[in-house]
């Protein structure tokens, strides 16, 4: 579902754009949800409506901010490395991983940890995870930022230390470094 909407950018946005003729930046949620399941091939019988609250921000008229919700898919997907079973969060991960990677010119995860470890604590802390993923530009909202820190951190300490982010970072920078 994740690609498609990927995929679909350009098309979502002129449909979103032709329901605001007043050029807002919002539609209803009823008009999202329709457009998605029109514009999304295959995806008729997604309850997008029932998603939406998931999916994309409301202002406070409890509208749909429709550029807000594009802009949460601009991570570059790479389908032909898809394999069965992978998820979005997967993916996100792998992204990540490769813009940290070319940062840096290299590196392992060990390495990138200090990147994120701000401090030099030993432990990143939400805001320094925050504020390296916002330097990064890994085009994450908020919320996709602190679902990533928050998986992370498996003792729920509110910080995630080095152990618990090779966990998850560790075998996609050798699978990177391996290439």
């Amino acid at each position: 579902a994740m690609e498609r909407i990927v995929n679909q950018r350009s098309e979502l946005y002129r449909h979103f754009m032709a329901l605001d003729p007043d050029r807002t930046g919002t539609i209803s949620r009823v008009q999202w949800a329709d457009t998605m399941a029109k514009s999304l091939e295959g995806m008729e019988d997604v309850p997008f409506l029932t998603l939406q609250s998931k999916m994309c921000a409301l202002d406070d008229n409890g509208r749909v901010l429709y550029i807000d919700f594009l802009e949460r898919y601009k991570i570059e997907f790479m389908s032909d490395v898809l394999a069965e079973g992978r998820t979005f969060g997967d993916q996100i991960i792998e992204d990540l991983c490769l813009k940290i990677h070319a940062a840096m010119g290299g590196c392992n995860a060990e390495q990138a940890f200090k990147l994120f470890d701000v401090d030099n604590s030993g432990e990143i802390d939400y805001d320094e995870f925050v504020g390296t993923m916002k330097r990064l530009d890994c085009g994450l909202t908020d919320d996709q930022i602190f679902e990533l820190n928050r998986g992370m951190d498996n003792d729920q300490d509110q910080v995630v230390d080095m152990s618990e982010f090779l966990e998850r970072f560790e075998s996609v920078f050798d699978a990177i470094n391996e290439e």
